[in-house]
């Protein structure tokens, strides 16, 4: 820890990574942790919600097939290329900033899309949403650990992981309270009142430090610095902030550096390892209220027949049933990561494809969802794991740019993986189980090169190179 001091001099701290081992964990990494549990908790909230309304609306507005995989192809296409575009800008303009516009263009289109009831205005509204989570979700991974100590750095992560399992539950809880008794307008409104606070929240919180230390803003930088010990209680006075040394002893990691071939390589991997794993995290979200109000009977020769059936009480018992594993993962997750990243990541896109191919031998429902349950525990075990991997390994002058390339991937993978599913289930179920294991080995071969590459870094000490 750079500090120094004398008698009577105040200590002072010489880096960013002293001055978050002065003043810990209080007040403010709460706040943000619970910041990047709303955030997480919105980003899931509005992809999952589609596939428990889309049965109600296929007949309220007598939907297509077409239209109804023209939902999921615009929304997770828009989350795509907003995740990557907003990531990169955030990188130049502001991690705070851009999440406060991100959130009140997200706010408009949720509540333009209960007023409105027009299935066009209702698809423009969700490209809208679909981006706004996109990017703040880009946005939010890097920024959580950019205002946490070293030692507690994959908390952030962690807190939004489970922000985003808790969503997967309170989509089919609320759906299974409200959807069938208030519809699917009222539905909707429960679900986005959490990003009013997310808004609230967001004037609060300070900017990054690391971010205004990049951006060479000092005198904001010493004002975030000293209002994060003021709301950490840390007694300012026994502490004399040195800019000049912060400056000259925080090594962020260059562009050249972040740039290199090893980097290019390491965050392309986990960028092809999320696509594989959210096109089946998403397909099977999909998949599954559909099999339920279908006469879905296994991937045998006979195709499942259209039904304008909607989800019942024991239907979302079994979506909820599907959370639970999401809950039982991320605590699986906080566990074995004590005992390494790279082993959980390689194990976990082997057992999902070893449970699709089961799905290949389902005759009925029941076994089916055991199949799904699998292959959705180890895929999020996976995802968990892997951001707080990512938030270890990139330089914080391309945190949110990387990010972004990551979450860009995954949700084309996403957007793969829910519209086929939408043209592939009434048509072809061995056909659409065949693309997801496709997909899946691409998943497993990209964690065998993650790990190749950072075997790479080893030498390299991680402090070091962006504390």
């Amino acid at each position: 820890m750079e500090l120094t001091a004398n008698h009577d001099e105040k200590k002072k701290i010489k880096s960013l990574a002293s001055f978050f081992e002065v003043v810990g964990t209080g007040r403010t990494q709460y706040i943000t942790w619970f910041l990047g549990f709303l955030v997480g908790y919105a980003d899931y909230t509005e992809l999952l919600f589609i596939s428990v309304v889309i049965p109600y609306l296929r007949c309220h507005w007598n939907l297509s097939e077409t239209f109804e995989a023209s939902i999921s192809f615009c929304v997770f296409g828009s989350y795509a290329i907003c995740s990557l575009l907003l990531g990169n800008i955030s990188d130049k303009y502001g991690r705070k900033k851009i999440m406060i516009i991100n959130t009140l263009i997200l706010l408009l289109a949720s509540v333009s899309t209960v007023i409105f009831d027009n299935k066009w205005v209702f698809l423009l509204c969700r490209v809208l949403t679909g981006g706004s989570v996109g990017a703040n979700r880009s946005i939010i991974t890097p920024y959580t650990v950019e205002l946490t100590p070293d030692k507690v750095r994959s908390r952030g992560p962690i807190f939004i992981s489970l922000g985003s399992n808790i969503a997967l539950l309170s989509v089919n809880l609320q759906g299974l309270l409200f959807l069938n008794l208030v519809g699917w307008r009222w539905y909707i409104v429960v679900l986005i009142l959490p990003r009013f606070l997310v808004l609230a929240l967001l004037f609060y919180v300070t900017e990054s430090p690391r971010f205004l230390l990049v951006s060479q803003k000092m005198d904001k930088l010493r004002s975030c610095l000293q209002t994060i010990m003021t709301r950490n209680k840390i007694p300012t006075e026994e502490f004399e902030i040195s800019m000049e040394s912060i400056d000259s002893n925080t090594r962020l990691g260059s562009i050249s550096d972040a740039l290199s071939p090893m980097y290019r390589r390491s965050v392309l991997s986990l960028a092809c390892y999320y696509f594989a794993n959210t096109e089946v995290d998403f397909g099977l979200v999909m998949f599954l209220p559909l099999m339920f109000t279908s006469n879905f009977c296994g991937t045998g020769d006979a195709a499942p027949t259209h039904s304008c059936e909607t989800l019942q009480a024991s239907d979302f018992s079994k979506l909820m049933l599907s959370n639970g594993m999401d809950m039982l993962a991320l605590l699986t997750a906080f566990i074995l990561m004590r005992t390494g990243r790279l082993w959980i990541l390689r194990v976990g896109a082997f057992g999902i494809c070893v449970a699709i191919i089961g799905f290949y031998f389902c005759v009925n429902e029941t076994f089916t969802l055991a199949a799904a349950l699998i292959a959705k525990y180890l895929q999020t075990t996976a995802n968990s794991v892997l951001w707080v991997t990512t938030s270890e390994i990139l330089p914080t002058t391309i945190r949110s740019t990387a990010t972004g390339l990551i979450n860009c991937s995954g949700k084309i993978g996403g957007m793969i993986g829910a519209g086929s599913v939408y043209l592939l289930f009434y048509e072809s179920p061995k056909g659409l189980v065949s693309l997801f294991l496709g997909i899946q080995i691409i998943g497993f071969i990209s964690s065998i090169v993650f790990n190749v590459e950072t075997k790479r870094m080893v030498t390299v000490d991680v402090a070091k190179r962006d504390p």
